[in-house]
């Protein structure tokens, strides 16, 4: 199993997740989709910022804070991996397969 060290290194974010009171479902979802994807890929750290605000009821500042950005970074990383998403039939049928195992 991968963790999700890579990923929150790569963001900037902490390792023991403590940041704010959902850490441990934006955590969750991280590892899930460090699961799926190379931790260390820019493209891990995108889909997890994706689904985060898809399914962790995070607000984009918390999900900024966790991956060490700010809010506008995350919302243009939504909108440009939504878009991919649309674009990559391969890449869709990942995120569908995670949302599936995501129980938050």
């Amino acid at each position: 199993m991968h963790t999700d060290k890579a990923v929150r290194k790569q963001s900037g974010g902490r390792e023991d997740g403590m940041l704010f009171d959902n850490s441990s479902e934006l955590q969750q979802i991280v590892e899930a989709v460090c699961e799926e994807m190379s931790p260390n890929s820019q493209l891990a750290k995108k889909m997890s910022i994706y689904m985060c605000h898809q399914y962790s009821g995070c607000s984009l500042q918390e999900i900024g804070e966790y991956f060490g950005v700010g809010e506008s970074a995350v919302a243009e990383d939504i909108k440009r991996f939504a878009m991919d998403l649309y674009k990559d039939q391969g890449l869709a049928e990942k995120v569908a397969g995670l949302s599936a195992q995501i129980a938050v």
